[in-house]
């Protein structure tokens, strides 16, 4: 399926407006020598070998590869990848769709964007606030006692999903509170959430507030709902279907643990190496984070950590003891670490610290229990720096990398399917794009462009509808349709390629048969569809 050289299709400015082309130029670098005609078959390119390289002129040498003119062959998943690829029953198909995981994980990450609120359940909701609408909360709200509540809305500027807190009743006595923010803004590190606005006095609630927009991490869990428990029910609904829809990935348990178990190593290090890094850049910039807390640090997917709340303490509690703040976030980074160590949310507490760092010593390595103890500690000279957990995190940080970077690899390659996918897709929709036309059956008084009312049934478009249903009509000798995706791919990768590979088309009533080969039949499809796409309009006759 994937072993046909094939040639990337040249597509008119006109297709590609529609989105359905790829108007790129092509990369720089030294032109094949001699004419290449994009219709022709494909031939391999001039085998390079390095020792005629190197006996030839400096500025004659060739680079260890051939610029085929666009032209490359389709070799399926990367090799590399194998190792990861699922066997067994149905292990084959993904090489051409995307893994069921990967689908999954983002089908229902689109979901939670496009979910809406229940209006039966928060019936309260503004309709807007400033420019955003359709507001959906992410927490339950406390009618009474709430002085925060948080929800996801979309932005009218952009289209994008944000997330939005808003601090209840909440007024800014002086700009210098915002001065902070400020930073928190600039501040771009992957392990913490992007600050993008601050709206004062927002009036949308009933009440003078101040909201807090910052970038929207779909499904995202709190440690204390990934660790502790999550709360039951939803009170979202599909913005299509209007069914209720949870908030739980498939695959993904409430808690990683069994009560009064804690987290396993590995993970705890992730985190920690995460965390790390965000504070890090927190710190950099002459902030702390003073939200690093259980409730408020996000897990997003598997275990990507995100620092959340970042400004929200400058506004409410403005404090210039930065350094102070700093030493603080290591101290509740060491209670949130013995509280995931521990299984147990209330370990740090006094009375229960010696306890929980014994059974952190019992079932931890030591570098755990020296990191959590180095930051519960007091430092003699009454200074530490996040800096000064590296050394302890060791060659942990070199597992992380690695698990990064398989990632990677992995996401990698299943956006190289759906490039072939895509690929795939421009195709049939030049295909459906010329056969059958309804306008030109209609006849020339009736049709928006100056076709021959047996334009699609005729010359070069009769070829491509034949092929259409060689394609994808055939029946088995017992007359079942015959669905096989292999053969639909690979005609139309040889379609695309152009080779010279001939193929017997019959017409559906048995009276034609004609033998065509792939590049006459690549040629008929740009023909027909270049003709398409300079026909002019014309004002229809009445």
């Amino acid at each position: 399926m994937y072993n046909n050289r094939v040639e990337v299709p040249t597509f008119i400015p006109q297709f590609a407006q529609l989105g359905l082309g790829d108007m790129q130029q092509p990369p720089p670098g030294p032109k094949p020598s001699g004419s290449h005609s994009p219709f022709t078959p494909h031939r391999a390119p001039p085998t390079f070998h390095p020792s005629s390289a190197s006996a030839s002129n400096h500025a004659d040498t060739l680079p260890p590869y051939q610029n085929t003119n666009g032209s490359f062959s389709y070799q399926g998943p990367v090799p590399h990848i194998g190792k990861f690829r699922p066997k067994g029953v149905g292990g084959n198909n993904v090489a051409q769709f995307v893994s069921p995981d990967v689908k999954m994980e983002l089908v229902h990450r689109q979901l939670a964007m496009e979910a809406r609120a229940d209006p039966t359940v928060y019936p309260d909701l503004p309709q807007q606030v400033e420019h955003l609408n359709h507001l959906v909360p992410l927490e339950q709200i406390n009618q009474h006692h709430a002085t925060q509540s948080v929800y996801k809305a979309i932005s009218v500027r952009d289209g994008v999903t944000y997330c939005i807190r808003r601090l209840h009743g909440f007024r800014i006595s002086s700009p210098k509170q915002l001065q902070p923010l400020e930073t928190w803004k600039k501040l771009n590190n992957v392990n913490v959430v992007q600050l993008r606005e601050v709206i004062v006095n927002c009036k949308s609630f009933g009440d003078s507030s101040v909201v807090l927009v910052y970038d929207y991490h779909p499904l995202a869990d709190s440690l204390k709902t990934r660790h502790f428990g999550r709360m039951l029910g939803s009170s979202f609904i599909d913005g299509i279907t209007g069914a209720k829809i949870s908030g739980q990935l498939p695959g993904h348990n409430s808690t990683q643990m069994q009560q009064g178990a804690g987290v396993v190593e590995w993970l705890l290090w992730s985190y920690v190496i995460q965390l790390s890094s965000a504070l890090r850049a927190v710190h950099a910039n002459g902030l702390a984070s003073r939200c690093v807390d259980l409730s408020k640090i996000l897990v997003h997917g598997k275990n990507k950590i995100l620092l959340n709340c970042g400004g929200v303490a400058d506004l409410l509690a403005p404090d210039t003891q930065v350094q102070q703040l700093q030493m603080e976030d290591l101290h509740a980074l060491g209670r949130v670490l013995l509280a995931l160590a521990t299984g147990n949310a209330f370990s740090a507490r006094r009375d229960l610290v010696q306890q929980s760092m014994t059974y952190v010593t019992n079932h931890y390595s030591s570098d755990m229990k020296n990191l959590i103890s180095f930051l519960l500690s007091s430092s003699p000279s009454g200074r530490k720096s996040i800096n000064e957990i590296m050394p302890m995190i060791g060659a942990r940080f070199y597992s992380q990398l690695e698990t990064a970077q398989m990632r990677n690899d992995m996401l990698e390659n299943e956006l190289s399917k759906e490039l072939e996918n895509g690929r795939l897709f421009r195709i049939l929709a030049k295909i459906n794009t010329i056969v059958e036309r309804p306008d030109s059956a209609l006849g020339c008084g009736f049709c928006r462009f100056n076709l021959d009312p047996s334009w699609s049934e005729t010359g070069d478009r009769f070829m491509i509808k034949l092929f259409r249903d060689y394609v994808f009509h055939q029946v088995t000798e017992s007359g079942k349709p015959w669905m096989d995706m292999a053969h639909i791919v690979q005609c139309l990768n040889k379609l695309d390629a152009g080779v010279s590979e001939k193929v017997q088309l019959v017409s559906r009533d048995g009276n034609n048969l004609l033998i065509v080969s792939y590049g006459d039949l690549r040629r008929c499809l740009e023909t027909a569809f270049r003709e398409l796409s300079t026909m002019p309009s014309v004002v229809p006759r009445h």
